[in-house]
């Protein structure tokens, strides 16, 4: 007996035939449905006497067969469940068929190799309506080659290699063009969630869903794709993921002029120019010369693992359920939503886990349900000690190994890393990781680091053995509102997990900060005198966003607060406070050589200035400090 998604699947051998039969019933509330009766399984294998099958997960078997009482395997075998598939290339010839186009007209060779189990095509519709969902889960290109229609699936070399020469390419000499002009799209018009609908077989066809996401972005914009295909939840999770990064990688845009040498470039081809891989998707004919518009060339890498969010299948209930792992992190906003007083919440589990919900008690005995979980988070401990390092440039040498309870974990492109991928809290610190080095059964190295983001830079040195590493999904994250009032308030926590009483549940006790809320210390704090040791020293100081700090050219990062509010203290080299600024408008002051005099009696060559943003509902943030 095992299981095919929602269906139980009994196999059975035949007294008088050496052949295996598979019969599946579909569970329903109250009562089941026998939907498939004694189906053969294609085997040219005979069946074994005496035979065990073990599920392996919702499309495959795994069969032990042994004959008499013999002690070897007389078989050992994998039963798939045929769920069909076909072919893009199929496809794609199917609907430009139908769309009036020859057989010899096309070119879609290219497609032969990607599979998907169907296509639910729905008249009336134009062949490029058609032909779109398909290059949404492919990444191709259908362009116009010589007389044909061809595929062009996205790839990393580069087709022509494009000297410097060729972009000062101009009809008049007198007025030459920009060699590259390049365009980038805004953060906030790109989308920080990308979800993707599909017809899932596992589940009858129903309409399934799979979500990526990115965590270090302040855009609250969200992207979906409706597709009628039916693939595989690890397919439309890729897919996820494939589309949101090619999405943030291809937001650079770039236009350049070449010679008709050229003419036999095609869009989709991929050019290295002026140190760029773009690919090409517009090609005019003006004036004699080719206007090309091109992309920042995207292509998912291959050691990419999607990990699914695909519907559990029902599997025999156990005796002792894994119990929930409670992880709760009082952390900066890793989105705009995060902008009001809350914790982060996430719970992960050994296999068998089935949804857990959590419950919040001010008193440790009143508690209410505050959230309801059915992923588990990708989470563990470290079994080494990070090195400290620094937030301002990428650690290439710090390494830290991660036990995990539940998850995977995969290197990312370093694009993919600048742009948000891989952020996890190690301790009390976010790190990017671009390096993953699997080393045992849920056992990785991490390398390749970014240190202290979203403002976590004081962290960096804090690390110790078996902290706490949580991968930072934002779909299996749950941000739990608080109130000004819950500042330094204790709560207890309970994660209870499905069919668990709350009072076996062991609670946590936490009290919340509200980081969310704590401005970031300013940066680049400095002092500079007017004329040496003993005169006027002019101290500044740049101002940080928790919100919309993306970076931009020439822009400065949002204001936060309502206000633009600074507190300045100057201490001695003993740490004793001698002067406090309050209220300061401005990311600068002028601490003056007569009230140096009037702090210190003789002026010192070094003392240490704090520098903290005062938010509107959180006070003084965290500190910039300086020795000047």
């Amino acid at each position: 007996i095992g299981w095919f998604g929602n269906r139980l699947v009994v196999m059975q051998r035949a007294g008088f035939g050496a052949q295996y039969y598979l019969s599946e019933i579909l569970l329903q509330s109250g009562g089941f449905t026998r939907v498939t009766d004694a189906v053969p399984v294609a085997n040219p294998n005979a069946g074994a006497i005496n035979y065990q099958p073990f599920a392996i997960d919702h499309n495959r078997l795994f069969v032990q067969g042994g004959d008499d009482f013999a002690l070897d395997f007389a078989e050992l075998a994998i039963v798939t469940r045929n769920t069909g598939s076909v072919s893009l290339q199929a496809i794609a010839s199917a609907v430009l068929a139908a769309a009036g186009y020859a057989p010899d007209e096309s070119e879609l060779s290219a497609l032969a190799d990607v599979y998907i189990t169907g296509y639910s095509l729905q008249p009336p519709l134009t062949g490029r309506s058609a032909i779109e969902p398909l290059r949404q889960f492919a990444l191709f290109d259908l362009i116009e080659s010589g007389d044909r229609l061809k595929a062009v699936l996205r790839h990393a070399a580069p087709d022509c290699a494009l000297p410097d020469s060729e972009l000062r390419a101009a009809r008049d000499a007198q007025k030459m063009p920009p060699a590259l002009q390049l365009d980038r799209a805004p953060e906030l018009e790109l989308p920080y969630s990308l979800t993707v609908d599909y017809l899932d077989p596992v589940q009858e066809f129903a309409v399934g869903s799979q979500q990526a996401s990115r965590m270090v972005t302040t855009t609250r914009t969200r992207a979906k794709l409706n597709l009628p295909l039916a693939c595989s939840a690890d397919q439309a999770r890729q897919l996820a993921q494939t589309q949101l990064y090619a999405a943030w990688t291809e937001r650079v845009r770039a236009s350049f002029s070449l010679s008709r040498r050229y003419l036999a470039l095609e869009p989709g081809d991929v050019v290295r120019v002026a140190g760029q891989t773009l690919r090409l998707t517009q090609m005019q004919q003006a004036g004699g010369l080719l206007q090309c518009t091109a992309v920042a060339n995207y292509v998912p890498p291959a050691a990419v693992t999607a990990l699914t969010d695909a519907p559990v299948p029902p599997v025999a209930p156990a005796l002792i359920m894994p119990p929930s792992q409670l992880l709760l992190a009082d952390l900066p906003p890793l989105s705009i939503e995060g902008d009001t007083p809350g914790l982060y919440t996430a719970v992960t589990a050994a296999d068998g886990w089935r949804g857990a919900s959590l419950w919040r008690a001010a008193d440790g005995v009143a508690y209410r349900r505050a959230a309801q979980y059915s992923q588990r988070a990708t989470a563990g401990i470290a079994v080494t000690v990070l090195p400290n390092g620094s937030p301002d440039y990428p650690d290439n040498d710090g390494t830290v190994e991660i036990q995990l309870l539940q998850g995977e974990l995969a290197s990312c492109a370093a694009l993919e890393l600048l742009n948000g991928a891989n952020a996890a809290l190690l301790g009390d610190e976010i790190i990017q990781f671009l390096v993953v080095t699997l080393l045992g059964r849920g056992y990785y190295r991490l390398g390749n680091l970014l240190r202290g983001r979203l403002g976590t830079e004081t962290a960096c040195a804090a690390h110790a053995l078996g902290e706490r590493f949580l991968l930072l999904e934002p779909d299996k994250l749950q941000f739990i509102p608080l109130t000004l009032s819950d500042r330094g308030r204790a709560y207890d926590y309970k994660a209870v997990t499905v069919g668990q009483n709350l009072a076996d549940a062991a609670p946590r006790h936490c009290t919340a900060t509200l980081r969310s809320l704590q401005p970031w210390a300013p940066a680049q704090l400095q002092g500079v005198r007017a004329a040496g040791l003993g005169s006027d020293l002019s101290l500044s100081w740049l101002r940080r966003a928790r919100l919309n700090n993306g970076w931009l050219d020439n822009i400065d990062v949002p204001l936060d607060e309502s206000t633009e509010l600074y507190d300045l203290e100057i201490r001695d080299s003993a740490n004793n406070l001698k002067r406090t600024v309050s209220g300061l408008t401005q990311p600068n002051y002028l601490y003056t050589a007569a009230q140096q005099s009037a702090d210190f009696g003789v002026i010192p060559a070094s003392y240490t200035v704090r520098v903290y943003q005062i938010g509107t509902r959180y006070g003084r943030g965290a500190p910039a400090v300086a020795v000047i």
